[in-house]
C-alpha cells in the first residue's frame, strides 16, 4: 500500500466542502478498484484506491469539512489487487477524478 496526498487549493476559508470520486475509465466498483487506464499492459491485477484505509466508493460524496484558504492535503492510498484474469506482468495504471462541491 502506498500513501499519497491530493493537493486542493481553496480560494476561500470557511466553506463547507464535499468531495466525491469517479473512475476515469469505467463505472468503478464498490471496492475501489479502478478500471485499467490507457497504457496498462498487465492483466490479472488492478489498482485499488483507499481513503482512511478503506476502499473508496465511487460516486458517493463525503464531507471534507470546512475549508481553509490556500493549499490543503487530501490523504489517500493505493494498492494492487489481484483479479480473476490470468496474471501477466506489465504496467498497471488507474485514474480517478476527484470533484469538490463547495456549499
Amino acid at each position: 500500500e502506498s500513501r499519497f496526498d491530493v493537493a486542493m487549493d481553496c480560494p476561500m476559508a470557511n466553506v463547507d466542502v464535499h468531495l466525491s470520486l469517479a473512475d476515469a475509465h469505467g463505472s468503478g466498483g464498490t471496492d475501489g478498484q479502478l478500471a485499467p487506464a490507457p497504457g496498462t499492459t498487465a492483466t490479472g491485477v488492478q489498482v485499488q484506491l483507499l481513503r482512511g484505509g478503506q476502499p473508496v466508493r465511487f460516486g458517493q460524496s463525503w464531507s471534507q469539512g470546512w475549508s481553509s484558504k490556500g493549499m490543503q492535503a487530501i490523504p489517500f492510498s493505493a494498492r494492487y489487487r489481484r483479479t480473476s484474469q490470468p496474471l501477466v506482468p506489465g504496467v498497471v495504471k488507474g485514474e480517478a477524478v476527484l470533484t469538490a462541491d463547495y456549499r
